[in-house]
Order: C-alpha cells, then structure tokens, then sequence
C-alpha cells in the first residue's frame, strides 16, 4: 500500500481519481460473475419467456430485452394496444426488480459481518449511499452519485457490493494493514474545560477547511486559509486544487503530541480518528477509483506515528 504524502482535492475531489492511489486490490485473472451464478437466472420468472411481437427485439422474449426499451415502451405507451405483452412485461418487471433487491439484501448481509461498520458506511457512501444532507450537498456535481432512477440505484448497490466483495476476495488484511492506529469506538476526548491540550486541539481543528465552502468561495480563497491550504491551477488539470498546509500539519501534530503527554496513546488515537473522520467528511476520504482501487487520503493522520 502507498499513500500520498498530502492532502489533495479540487472542485471535484471525490470523483476525481488523486495522482497516488492509498491502496489497490490486484484481482489476477478470477472472474467477478463467478461468486455470483444465480445473478441472471431470470428465465423462469412470470411473463419471462412472453415472446416481443414488434419494434427492433420482435422475435426475442421479455427476459432478453433491455431495461431501457422496455422502459421506453412502458412510457411512451407501445404496450397498451397489446393487453397480454403489457401485463408481462408488468409481471416480470415486478418480480425481476424483486429478486434483484432480495439478491442484494442477501449479499449486503453477508458482507456487514466481515467488514468493520465504520469502514462499510463509507464504502457505501463512496457509492452516494447514506448521505447527510450536508454530504449530498458537497458531492452534488459527483458522477458517481446516482439520480432518481430505482435501476440505476440498483446497478449503483451492486457495484458497490461487488467492490467490497473484491476487497475481501483478493486482500482481506487490506483494512487493518490500512488503519493501522487502533480505533475504539464510543471514546471521546475529555472536556476541553479540563485539559489544555484538548483545548488547544479543538482550536485548532475547528479550523479544519470544509469542502463545501472551498467550492462556493470566491478567488480569495488562497488568502483567506493561510497557513491551513495552499491553492494551486496547475495549467495541466485546469481547474484550482488545494492541499494541506506543512505548517497546519505540524501543528495537529503537536496537538496530538501534546494530548499523549497528559493523556496517555489511547487518546492520541481518539484525537487522529477525530482529524482523520473530520478530514474524510469535509475534505476528502474514502472512494472507489475502479478496477480495484481504493483511495483514502485521509489516512494521512494515521501515519504519523
């Protein structure tokens, strides 16, 4: 696993592949379909073998035409002269969608147990589900965020099933060898009115840039968030990217310095998880290149030890 030596994103971060990948799953040449024969056997469901008696797939059953025609057929009304073929095509749909869902139930169960629950969210959220508000507004001009369409948002599920399924398939250990700095869930820092490094570490990461206000913010930005980014447009990408500060670094860093001296390791863990977390919410965390490979800037402040 290699990962970036900073933190980097531009107006379309999250969708934009970053120049270093954190860490890729090499799948060799085993097939994807393979852990999934019973995907596509569609073929005894109702109406399923109703045979097409006009357009371009005359001849052909309703099992083999394409969601799109049969979706153009449904909506600009090609099936109503033809009571038989419509409820077919009615009874398929309806039964296909339904065993698609329960397929991806299944597999969604199967994978929870196997994954840390923090990591599959944002696996999930990679894929645009289980969104705040707030991050649907972040990712609004994302490619990978899907519309309104229930086949869309299903192919959507299955592809970020499939990516998980890939994950464990070809690199189980690939989380923890990742995350290495221990995360403990349900631990919070102590009150900032009783220590002053927690203190000092709240200051310091309310400062944290966000974003949303990086992409509606005007040219001034660069003189704005001194010493927290620097503002780059490089002529090659054509469009402004930011990156965090060295100086900005070094001073979370003294933070959670600070925080182990009065604290102890086990809460300078919690304050890297909570940079790490606020990081990859507001600037730029988990995603899903493609082909099998994942990218999380983000464990930048895992690295540190």
């Amino acid at each position: 696993m290699s990962s970036s030596s900073s933190s980097k994103t531009n107006r379309k971060a999250r969708s934009s592949p970053s120049k270093a990948p954190a860490f890729s799953i090499y799948k060799g040449s085993a097939s994807r379909s393979a852990s999934n024969p019973t995907h596509n056997a569609t073929d005894s469901l109702p109406g399923a073998n109703f045979i097409i008696n006009f357009g371009k797939y005359r001849g052909l059953p309703v099992s083999k035409i394409p969601a799109e025609w049969v979706d153009w057929a449904i909506e600009k009304g090609a099936l109503r002269c033809q009571p038989g073929l419509q409820q077919a095509v009615t009874s398929y749909r309806s039964e296909s969608e339904n065993r698609e869902l329960r397929i991806l139930s299944e597999r969604e169960n199967n994978l929870k147990p196997k994954l840390p629950e923090w990591f599959f969210n944002e696996c999930m959220k990679a894929f645009g589900f289980g969104l705040t508000f707030e991050e649907q507004v972040m990712r609004a001009d994302e490619s990978n965020i899907f519309g309104g369409s229930g086949t869309e948002e299903r192919e959507t599920k299955k592809a970020a099933l499939e990516a998980m399924e890939d994950m464990l398939k070809y690199d189980p250990g690939l989380v923890a060898r990742t995350y290495q700095v221990p995360r403990v869930e349900g631990v919070s820092l102590p009150d900032p009115e009783t220590s002053e490094s927690v203190k000092a570490f709240r200051k310091e990461l309310a400062l944290f840039p966000k974003l949303y206000y990086l992409n509606r913010s005007g040219g001034d930005l660069e003189r704005k968030t001194e010493g927290i980014l620097v503002f780059d447009c490089p002529v090659w990408e054509g469009f402004p990217t930011w990156e965090i500060d060295d100086r900005y670094k070094r001073r979370l860093e003294k933070c959670f310095e600070d925080i182990k001296a009065e604290h102890g390791v086990s809460m300078e863990n919690v304050a890297r998880w909570e940079v790490r977390n606020t990081h990859a919410k507001y600037f730029d965390g988990l995603r899903y290149v493609g082909d099998g490979v994942w990218e999380d800037s983000s464990v930048m402040w895992l690295k540190g030890k």
